[in-house]
């Protein structure tokens, strides 16, 4: 699974680390990877996006992500059951 770190964050820390560069204010790769892994992780939630099948004759609604059905023919902003955004566009 993907990491992902708050770039305002990093930058913010990498200015105020920028200071204590010298002359050419060159840095190695290693330093530069190591700086960068060492940020805290954002808080951060992955996004699934879906659509709603609509099943008028048994007046059903089902989630192309889960593919759970919902009792009655509604067309909810989320899955209820998987959290899937139903703003899937569907060609």
């Amino acid at each position: 699974m993907a990491k992902y770190i708050n770039l305002d964050d990093m930058l913010e820390q990498f200015d105020k680390r920028a200071s204590n560069l010298v002359e050419d204010r060159r840095v190695s790769v290693e330093v530069m990877r190591e700086f960068i892994c060492n940020r805290p992780k954002a808080n951060v939630k992955e996004i699934i996006y879906a659509h709603w099948i609509c099943k008028p004759d048994c007046g059903v609604t089902e989630c192309s992500h889960c593919h759970r059905s919902i009792e009655e023919y509604v067309e909810y902003p989320y899955c209820p059951y998987c959290g899937a955004e139903m703003s899937e566009v569907i060609e």
